[in-house]
């Protein structure tokens, strides 16, 4: 799985989109080697992670209900409280170095780091960074209609999170 990371994020061609505003996500690591390829393209990049409480909750429920999962046959069986202690054993210390090494080796002048959840709490503040990071003019207004047009009430039809 790392090694997939690795080739589709070596061979994108990242000085193509120097001049234009691209989304891509990816799930790879921040390693000195993946933070140089960005680097070398000096473009500008958001590490976007989340809540480790959330990312065991998140992933408990969608390993059940995904049977092709490597460790669907196991979840299927356990608790919750059950799955924390899984999650610890396994996959914490993974996700806790991949939010580290991005904090570590990103380029601190052409990138941000946001937690998905403070996104969640203060999107307007969360946005102006963003949208400053790549230098995009946005009045205060902008930044509301923005935010309002995507927020998830509006989008999933007025629908309460969670």
């Amino acid at each position: 799985m790392r090694r997939l990371g690795y080739l589709c994020f070596r061979i994108i061609p990242f000085t193509r989109m120097k001049e234009m505003l691209v989304l891509t996500k990816m799930h790879i690591r921040g390693n000195k080697h993946n933070v140089k390829v960005i680097e070398n393209a000096q473009v500008p990049y958001v590490v976007l992670y989340r809540d480790i409480r959330d990312v065991c909750i998140s992933q408990y429920h969608y390993v059940k209900l995904t049977p092709w999962h490597n460790f669907h046959k196991r979840a299927v069986r356990m608790t919750l409280s059950d799955y924390i202690d899984f999650f610890q054993e396994g996959a914490l210390a993974n996700f806790c170095q991949w939010v580290d090494e991005w904090d570590e080796n990103r380029d601190k002048n052409r990138s941000i780091m946001v937690r998905y959840e403070d996104l969640l709490e203060e999107p307007h503040g969360s946005l102006r960074r963003i949208l400053d990071l790549y230098e995009l003019p946005a009045t205060d207004e902008q930044v509301n209609e923005m935010v309002e047009k995507n927020s998830f009430s509006r989008l999933s039809g007025g629908r309460d999170r969670g």
